[in-house]
């Protein structure tokens, strides 16, 4: 790791290598460029695995089959929204202010608390879900075709609200690389090996949704485990006094804006499916995939700028 952060910091510009060289006594700006380079190489990698699925699902499967995943995930997504209630935000602000004052017990007392909030919150809705994915299909996006896809994804909807609090409470820890990675690279690399193991003995348009649903449940299962080690979860007790009004002030604005933002980022692709064919919706997804590009530098930065 120490090699990879040289060759990061070789490769900055002149003037940002002098002033970390000129300011060395902030820690704050060295952890920043430090763990900035770590979660750039992650989010390389990881969008690297991302290509390479969408570039077997569209080889093999077509952009029809690809259409289709991207409307299942948009739909997951709505609903993930809906089951974090902005509580993975919260986790990285309170775990990151008691971490920094070495209060592990209210750290184990904050997680406590949400993964109670979130586990049957999250099965209501995951049973909501696959219950109501016909009228979702039929009379939103008037392809009846997509109930079965609808229903599939449903099952991931309680793994991935579990991962992404996993992940944000590492990130509050500051354990940037355990962060990064599940962050990033797992849950597709697992669908590739997944989907390439599969495509030897069946080839079924479920298959792509299919292998991410096994992957985001393996990556929940590696999430649990990081942050029980990095927590000492069992080596503390859990009787710091939290109160839930407090975590729920700072989740529900973040709940807002959290889903302003879905609706930014989601709403071209429920639009073209609603409105235009699942060809369509697939081929924009590639492009949109390759246009994300861009936003690496600032995903880097923001992995350790925020539990800061």
């Amino acid at each position: 790791m120490e090699k990879i952060n040289n060759i990061f910091n070789y490769l900055l510009p002149a003037w940002l290598r002098n002033n970390a060289k000129t300011t060395s006594p902030d820690t704050n700006f060295q952890e920043l460029i430090s763990s900035s380079s770590i979660a750039l190489i992650f989010k390389v990698i990881g969008m690297a695995c991302g290509y390479l699925f969408i570039l077997l699902v569209t080889r093999y499967y077509g952009a029809y089959t690809m259409g289709i995943f991207a409307l299942s995930l948009t739909v997951l997504e709505i609903f993930a929204v809906a089951g974090k209630l902005g509580l993975e935000t919260a986790s990285l602000r309170f775990i990151a202010e008691f971490s920094s004052q070495n209060k592990m017990e209210s750290v184990k007392s904050v997680y406590i608390k949400v993964i109670k909030i979130i586990v049957p919150l999250s099965l209501f809705l995951s049973l909501l879900l696959f219950f109501i994915s016909p009228f979702i299909a039929e009379k939103i996006f008037h392809k009846d075709y997509l109930t079965i896809y609808f229903r599939t994804i449903s099952f991931a909807l309680l793994p991935l609200v579990l991962t992404a609090i996993n992940i944000e409470s590492l990130r509050g820890l500051k354990k940037i690389k355990e962060y990064a990675f599940l962050q990033n690279i797992p849950v597709y690399l697992l669908s590739i090996l997944i989907l390439l193991g599969s495509l030897l003995f069946i080839k079924n348009n479920q298959l792509p949704l299919i292998s991410y649903l096994i992957s985001v449940v393996f990556v929940c299962a590696i999430s649990m485990i990081l942050w029980i080690k990095n927590s000492e979860y069992y080596k503390i007790s859990s009787k710091a006094k939290i109160h839930l009004k407090s975590i729920l002030n700072v989740s529900m604005p973040m709940l807002l804006s959290s889903s302003l933002f879905f609706v930014i980022g989601w709403i071209d692709t429920v639009m073209l499916g609603i409105y235009r064919t699942g060809e369509e919706v697939g081929i924009y997804n590639v492009a949109m995939k390759i246009a994300a590009l861009t936003s690496i530098a600032l995903y880097a930065i923001n992995s350790i700028a925020a539990p800061k």
